[in-house]
């Protein structure tokens, strides 16, 4: 092959576990659960989300790379 290839995947959400099968909304982006019975848990204070995770991360390594283009400089502004 030459050149570029395009896949296109089409896949379903929740796949083999079926309460998120069954609800695939309510498993997208859902909290910590109970893989037995679906159910979200409580108490989930002190865990910090692959989100806010990730954003700290980036705006760490911007603040430690200010000569880098693609940061703008607007780190100081809009950083966690």
């Amino acid at each position: 092959m030459e050149g570029p290839v395009l896949v296109h995947v089409i896949t379903k959400k929740g796949k083999g576990y079926s309460f998120a099968e069954n609800d695939p909304a309510r498993f997208h982006g859902i909290a910590p659960f109970r893989i037995e019975t679906g159910e979200t848990t409580e108490g989930n204070e002190g865990i910090i989300s692959y989100t806010k995770m990730f954003g700290n991360a980036i705006v760490k390594l911007a603040r430690e790379n200010p000569d880098r283009s693609d940061n703008g400089g607007h780190v100081g502004r809009y950083g966690a």
